[in-house]
């Protein structure tokens, strides 16, 4: 192969140079030699044969390779999930159950704030009373 490439080569370089002659071309053509040997058709298909396998092979174990990784992955996307799933439902809960206090402290705020009124002047007239039970003891022991 390498020797029909330095042929075309010097086929090539000769076209353009003047001072060059078929006896050069021919005479550099018989001291061209290929430093691989040449194979046979059946040595050529049973290397290309082994190198098909081999490469097969690999892409197989590189495949089962990104299997067993993939399913180690989906696992762990799946039990990922199933944990995001949980927290959601304890985090749903937990929202209701706070949204209920709230309701409930609202509720407990309006009634305090109507009884509010109610409170200060039922303490306003307490407080009347007791002054004026306070005035008359004063006024009793003067």
């Amino acid at each position: 192969m390498i020797g029909i490439l330095n042929l075309y080569l010097f086929r090539l370089n000769s076209k353009h140079s003047p001072n060059s002659t078929t006896v050069d071309i021919d005479s550099q053509v018989m001291d061209t030699t290929s430093p691989t040997p040449i194979l046979s058709t059946d040595d050529q298909m049973t290397q290309l044969q082994s190198t098909y396998n081999d490469m097969t092979n690999r892409f197989e174990r590189e495949h089962e390779q990104l299997i067993v990784s993939l399913s180690d992955e989906w696992k762990q996307t799946a039990k990922e999930r199933i944990r995001l799933q949980r927290l959601t439902m304890d985090f749903k809960q937990e929202f209701e159950r706070i949204r209920e206090e709230n309701r409930k402290w609202q509720k407990l705020f309006s009634e305090s704030i109507k009884e509010k009124p109610i409170v200060q002047a039922d303490g306003e007239r307490k407080l009347k009373e007791a002054c004026q039970k306070y005035d008359l003891l004063l006024q009793e022991k003067n």
